[in-house]
């Protein structure tokens, strides 16, 4: 078991290596008959989401995790306390989108400048409950990661509070790189108990894992990051969840 209030990397399982020919799906669109939720930030909706601290997993607002909306785009853009953690989880409200749906696909575009201070972590979160437990899907820069320090594609399960554990269901994946400054669109399709996770990064959505765990049936959906310090940034567009096929 890895105990931590940040990645740790001991016990964790390995999920399959990205394909080496890149698996090509298309944007989710609009069907009838699906259930929907699409956020493209071009207004001030941070009251859409439950918002969860970036280590100890408790309750907190939009501002406790330096979320803001500018420009089209939700962003954590520290400009407090350069040793301090900046981010967390921002989850759609289960009024907006319900969380005991058996299928929906979940996706957004990041992008993130730097790693100050060896870290800087972002991504998808899925199943999330209310003491802010989770599946996550993510681009893991933080030193004390899954994969030794090297910036890398992980799946991790985390227990939430009051005791926060981190398993790694999926580590070391690092094809394609995510590029510092670059954008990256990031989809995962739920099926039951079942996670397909792909990332774009220019040339087309390449699966990463395909990971089946029962540990969490229900919860919410949204975004994550983690150890965004002074000096670094991160900005979110584009996004959204469905039920569509």
């Amino acid at each position: 078991m890895c105990v931590s209030s940040i990645g740790c990397f001991n016990n964790y399982v390995l999920g399959p290596l990205a394909q080496s020919t890149p698996t090509i799906t298309p944007t989710p669109t609009a069907i009838s008959g699906c259930n929907s939720y699409s956020d493209n930030f071009s207004s001030n909706t941070l009251g859409n989401y439950d918002y969860f601290l970036n280590s100890s997993q408790t309750v907190s607002t939009a501002a406790g995790c330096d979320y803001t909306i500018s420009g089209g785009y939700l962003l954590v853009d520290p400009t407090s306390n350069p040793n301090t953690n900046n981010g967390g989880l921002a989850v759609v409200q289960s009024t907006l989108f319900g969380y005991n749906y058996n299928h929906y696909n979940v996706i957004a575009t990041f992008e993130m400048d730097n790693y100050t201070q060896s870290e800087g972590s972002f991504g998808l979160v899925f199943r999330t409950g209310s003491n802010g437990s989770d599946y996550s899907f993510i681009w893991d820069g933080n030193a004390g990661n899954g994969n030794g320090g090297i910036p890398d594609w992980e799946f991790v399960r985390n227990t939430g509070s009051p005791i926060v554990n981190f398993y790694f269901l999926g580590c070391c994946v690092t094809n394609p790189n995510y590029v510092l400054g670059s954008t990256v669109t990031m989809k995962v399709v739920v099926t039951g108990n079942n996670y397909v996770c792909y990332a774009d990064t220019g040339s087309g959505f390449v699966q990463i894992f395909n990971i089946t765990d029962s540990t969490y049936t229900s919860g919410g959906m949204g975004i994550l990051t983690y150890g965004i310090h002074q000096g670094n940034k991160v900005q979110v567009s584009n996004f959204s969840v469905d039920t569509c096929p």
